[in-house]
Order: structure tokens, then C-alpha cells, then sequence
């Protein structure tokens, strides 16, 4: 399986928007969803502190089974998903970076 490396730039929905009620931090794993591809992707996200709903930040996304990724570059719409609940959208700052492969 190939991880790709991603910059994204997410904005958290608020909790009164249906977002999350607390912060994540590093380590972060879920779904992303990037727009016009029909399948979700499991990511895990690093980023210098936590973020807290409402918050924007630039994180770095380490997509699995990325050889499965559709066509991404620099300005991809992408929402961040716990379970079928949406608790972020943003979009990619750069395309993918590098791969490293799961041995």
C-alpha cells in the first residue's frame, strides 16, 4: 500500500455549525474526501498544535492506499469526515509530495 504526503489548509466546522465539540491534535486519524472522487480515503494528520473547531490551519495528510487517489493538485476542495459527519473542509496547498510504501 503507498501513503501520500499532502499539505492541506482545514478550516474546523464550529460546534454550532455540527462540528466537532473539542480540538484535534497530531496524530488526527479519519476519512477524507477529495471533490469528484466517489470514495473516501483514511488519512492521518500532522500539524504543529492543536486546532480547535472554528479554527483554520495547515496540517500535513498522510493519505492511504493513495496509488487509488484521483488527479490532485494545489487548490483540490477536500472535507474531512468523522463517520458520515462532516467536521472540515479546506483544500490542498500543494499536490502530493512524496510516497513512502507500508512494508
Amino acid at each position: 500500500m503507498t501513503h501520500m504526503l499532502l499539505s492541506v489548509r482545514f478550516t474546523l466546522l464550529s460546534t454550532s455549525e455540527d462540528g466537532r465539540s473539542g480540538p484535534m491534535g497530531s496524530g488526527y486519524r479519519s476519512l477524507i474526501r477529495f471533490d469528484g472522487a466517489p470514495a473516501l480515503f483514511g488519512v492521518e494528520l500532522t500539524m504543529p498544535g492543536d486546532l480547535a473547531p472554528g479554527e483554520t490551519g495547515d496540517v500535513e495528510a498522510k493519505v492511504w492506499a493513495g496509488e487509488f487517489l484521483p488527479d490532485v493538485r494545489a487548490g483540490h476542495p477536500v472535507e474531512l469526515l468523522e463517520g458520515h459527519k462532516v467536521v472540515a473542509r479546506g483544500a490542498l496547498t500543494s499536490a502530493p509530495t512524496s510516497d513512502i510504501r507500508e512494508r
